[in-house]
């Protein structure tokens, strides 16, 4: 029967196949109990009623699946954690297209036992030659070393500046004491940008943060909304549009420092400029821009009327040099 640990996957994919090898990852792990599973199907086009079939009986019985109208991940995420059993001690969290390795859950725990309230791992996204950590800089010396045989480290840096600069946090690496964040809520007002301000209050919560260097988890592309490879395309608005509502809400709703008050005002800035400019190139070239994303950053951002014409005279500027 399933334990004291809760996963919460939201699940939206138009791929099938692509949960039930995140549920295989899942139901593999070693040295841990089983866990109960809790998928909010966020109307997929891709059923994830149809992902169970191959599942044994016993991992069967722990899933508990529910179907929702789309009201987009952090939604489904919430509801996911409303419908945690009350007996689930500890709550993991997996996005639906990732995979984790057999010793994920395991690692999650020894940290738990040694007293942490918040544990997550390094990760590695498919086509990329560099983990998370390194791309972000963070290695094992600026941290200490709890548990070797479990590659367990105690966080020793400033977790929220670092969150500022980058997502070091990704959600599908997470494992936390639940009893710790009684109220916690995903945000649904920042686009996908629920695990940046997740990662934020986290770094406020608590200072008891378990981290692994081991890459726990493997981030496939599958049908990834945070990634865009043509930054002349929605989806790139879509990425900036999501920057600067995190930037926002971080200065509204966190304490910050004066420098990281700048570093704030800085990166609104920019992600102005980029949303402006991504916009006059996409109608240069003919291409429709989504109505909504440029109302959503203009509501957020008013400034933006005023970037949308420097950007077209950059452009000019350009074209005529």
């Amino acid at each position: 029967m399933p334990g004291n640990i809760a996963v919460v996957i939201p699940h939206f994919q138009r791929t099938p196949g692509v949960l039930a090898r995140t549920l295989a990852g899942v139901f593999a792990q070693t040295g841990s109990e089983l866990p109960t599973v809790v998928i909010v199907d966020d109307e997929s086009p891709a059923p994830a009623a149809a992902e169970l079939g191959g599942l044994n009986a016993a991992a069967r019985a722990a899933i508990r699946l529910i179907e929702q109208k789309n009201r987009g991940p952090a939604a489904a995420r919430n509801v996911g954690l409303a419908a945690i059993p009350e007996a689930a001690e500890y709550v993991a969290l997996s996005d639906c297209d990732d995979i984790w390795q057999p010793r994920h859950l395991a690692r999650g725990m020894a940290a738990m036992r040694l007293g942490y309230d918040f544990f997550f791992s390094d990760h590695r996204r498919e086509g990329s030659d560099k983990s998370r950590f390194q791309q972000c800089g963070i290695h094992p010396s600026q941290h200490a070393l709890l548990d070797g045989a479990n590659d367990l480290y105690c966080w020793r840096t400033d977790l929220f500046d670092a969150t500022l600069h980058a997502t070091v946090v990704g959600f599908s690496t997470v494992l936390f004491r639940r009893s710790v964040f009684p109220g916690l809520k995903f945000a649904e007002d920042v686009e996908f940008g629920d695990d940046y301000i997740f990662a934020l209050e986290v770094a406020r919560s608590t200072s008891r943060i378990a981290v692994t260097f081991s890459e726990d988890v493997f981030y496939t592309s599958a049908d990834n909304i945070s990634v865009a490879t043509d930054w002349r395309s929605n989806k790139a608005l879509r990425h900036t549009l999501t920057l600067s509502l995190c930037y926002h809400k971080t200065l509204k709703e966190f304490r910050v420092t004066d420098s990281q008050r700048e570093f704030l005002n800085q990166r609104i800035r920019q992600t102005r400029k980029d949303f402006a400019t991504t916009v006059i190139a996409m109608l240069s070239r003919g291409r429709r821009v989504e109505p909504a994303y440029v109302m959503r950053f203009f509501r957020s951002d008013r400034a933006l009327l005023g970037e949308i014409p420097m950007s077209v005279l950059r452009m000019l500027l350009r074209v005529r040099s």
